[in-house]
């Protein structure tokens, strides 16, 4: 009786593939199968909303810069062609720039460029590294003390953010979008959402002491993160730069971004420079033949180390 019924159900899974599938299932089970069409309404709003955002990423997005844009606006800068005044008014200005030490070579060609930015106006300077990166911290820390007077034994203040890798060395690709979401979060997290916090809680208290306070500066405009952020690799950056654009989309102060690519990069750009050349406000070449045909946000000043 056991084989009469396999034989059965053998005998109707050959027959299945060649019946209509309503004569197979129910009709009502078909229709609970398939998922109905959304609404007119709802398809509006939906492609209206997609709308609105790629009309604020066309906006925020750094577009092409001439080079007579950029001999204009050099004409125009204190330093060249405006008064006095406000020439020193940029000067005692103080710089909040941002630097990710993308470890090993990346770290050493960055502090190398650093070497050359005036200590006194780039004061306030916040280290970036990866996590684990203990190269990086050691060799930040050694440039902070280059900067202390040979006399002085007080241990400078070193500000660093440890950011979590993207990508590990030799991670498997499966796993990378995890690590590379994780990354995002913690970048938006505290590149966004606390700095935004702290600056809130900074400017109430201006604010109440604003009337007992005489030049009272207000500092609103500027991104409580910082106001330029240096970078030249690796993938990390990516999470930076994300991040920071949404503080572009928001329409909330954000700082510059300026990538410089690696000097080892003679013939070809690396995938994190092709990732954020688009995103970038300034985008350094240190090889004319790795970037390409020049112009407008693509700089090419010859070797910068």
């Amino acid at each position: 009786m056991a084989s009469t019924a396999l034989e059965a159900v053998q005998d109707w899974l050959l027959r299945f593939p060649h019946r209509p599938i309503n004569h197979s299932l129910p009709p009502s089970l078909i229709l609970y199968l398939v998922p109905p069409l959304p609404s007119r309404q709802t398809t509006a709003i939906c492609l209206t909303l997609v709308a609105l955002i790629a009309m604020r990423l066309y906006f925020i997005l750094p577009g092409p810069v001439s080079d007579d844009f950029l001999r204009r606006a050099a004409s125009k800068s204190p330093s060249v062609g405006g008064t006095k005044k406000e020439g020193d008014q940029q000067a005692e200005r103080k710089v909040r720039v941002g630097l990710f030490l993308g470890s090993g070579g990346h770290t050493t060609e960055l502090l190398q460029l650093l070497r050359a930015l005036p200590p006194g106006r780039y004061a306030e300077r916040l280290y970036l590294y990866s996590s684990g990166d203990n190269f990086s911290l050691q060799k930040a820390r050694e440039f902070e003390r280059t900067l202390v007077p040979r006399s002085s034994d007080d241990t400078p203040p070193l500000h660093t953010l440890e950011v979590p890798r993207a990508r590990r060395v030799h991670q498997s690709f499966l796993s990378t979008p995890l690590s590379l979401l994780y990354s995002l979060a913690f970048c938006i997290d505290h590149i966004v959402r606390r700095p935004l916090v702290d600056a809130h809680i900074t400017r109430r208290a201006q604010w109440r002491q604003r009337r007992a306070r005489q030049g009272w500066n207000d500092d609103g405009a500027r991104c409580p993160f910082a106001d330029l952020v240096l970078m030249n690799g690796p993938g990390t950056c990516v999470p930076i730069v994300v991040s920071i654009y949404l503080l572009k989309f928001l329409g909330l102060p954000s700082p510059k971004l300026i990538y410089i690519e690696s000097f080892a990069r003679v013939k070809s750009l690396s995938l994190t420079a092709k990732l954020v050349r688009p995103l970038v406000d300034r985008f350094v070449v240190q090889w004319p033949e790795a970037a390409g045909p020049l112009g407008g946000r693509t700089v090419y000043n010859k070797w910068l180390i």
